[in-house]
């Protein structure tokens, strides 16, 4: 047996029995970590949209049920404020029950013979664990996968990939465009964002209108702002809450400008300041169209010669009250 086998079958072997020890060291309730904390049967009993956002927020191969019935109970409450809110939906990141796989002769032989076990301890452990229910050859040796549950894919494909058998495993990802829904929890309160997307979807929405909305867990929804390619441009390019997150520096027009709105009173004006900040001195951060011109330079070119003020005033931002304006410090203070 080669070497590569037999480190692949101790491995398998180590992920079985370290589950057992996990599972006797704890309650009777607790789960292996790979399994699901609560009955996962009925996960596709909730809303596509539901269960795509929960998706978006999940760290784990499955999706966090209570956070699915959680934000099926925002959606539902949201809805009934416009019309129009019941027919837009979360356009998915990728196929929730599909995986697409590139195997090695040995394993593609087998699932071209439709064996949904192979005889691999790991591969068929994860197979069994996340209900694997058919496979179909797309073309040589790549095949996509069928699962009986919705799954956070993502995750799973990262699963599959660390078997010897798979060459590469990645989610079905969707293509195309549409409508969008954004939701987040920012101190106990549901940030909702309906987005209408029109003209051209199919490759790439050419126009969209925004709805912001405050989902309390007790009293009213609050229909915060709502602008658009469909009733006017926005007011400001320092979009609410972040979305869409686009963080253009012109819009500041001097490097003053925007360090002053790093004590700006909305956490959402103070993180696009830091993440303008950050795409002078990052290269890997995304230039925009209003970007493209004159004013950025110069402004970048202010901004060179203050570095050190710059670095010593993000440093003083480390302790913002807002856990996403630390995170977009942190790396602006990784790209000076």
């Amino acid at each position: 047996m080669k070497r590569h086998h037999v480190l692949h079958w101790i491995f398998g072997v180590s992920v079985l029995v370290l589950g057992a020890i996990v599972e006797m060291s704890c309650s009777r309730e607790s789960k292996h970590p790979l399994e699901p904390a609560t009955d996962y049967s009925y996960i596709d009993s909730f809303s596509r949209d539901a269960i795509v956002l929960a998706a978006r927020m999940g760290d784990s191969p499955w999706i966090d049920i209570r956070l699915v019935a959680t934000i099926e109970d925002v959606l539902e409450r949201a809805r009934p404020l416009r019309p129009q809110f019941a027919e837009i939906g979360a356009f998915p990141d990728f196929v929730p029950k599909e995986l697409i796989a590139m195997a090695r002769s040995d394993l593609a032989l087998r699932w071209r013979w439709g064996h949904l076990t192979v005889g691999d301890a790991y591969l068929d452990s994860l197979s069994a664990m996340f209900r694997l229910v058919g496979i179909e050859e797309l073309f040589s040796d790549w095949f996509l996968l069928t699962f009986a549950h919705s799954l956070n894919i993502p995750y799973v494909a990262e699963l599959y990939d660390r078997s010897f058998p798979i060459i590469y495993a990645e989610p079905n990802y969707t293509i195309g465009d549409g409508d969008r829904i954004y939701l987040f929890n920012k101190s106990n309160v549901w940030h909702l964002v309906f987005s209408e997307g029109g003209g051209d979807c199919p490759s790439g929405c050419t126009w969209r209108t925004y709805y912001y909305l405050e989902v309390p867990a007790f009293g009213p929804i609050r229909l915060i702002e709502e602008w658009g390619d469909g009733i006017g441009p926005p007011a400001s390019r320092i979009y609410r809450w972040n979305i869409p997150e686009r963080f253009a520096a012109a819009h500041f027009g001097t490097a003053d400008s925007l360090l002053s709105y790093y004590t700006h009173t909305d956490w959402w004006a103070r993180r696009h300041a830091v993440e303008a900040t950050r795409g002078f001195f990052d290269s890997d951060s995304p230039h925009y169209g209003e970007d493209i011109g004159p004013v950025w330079y110069e402004m970048r070119a202010e901004l060179d010669a203050r570095g050190e003020e710059i670095g010593s005033r993000l440093d003083r931002m480390r302790s913002d009250p807002d856990p996403d304006v630390r995170g977009s410090v942190a790396l602006a203070l990784e790209a000076l």
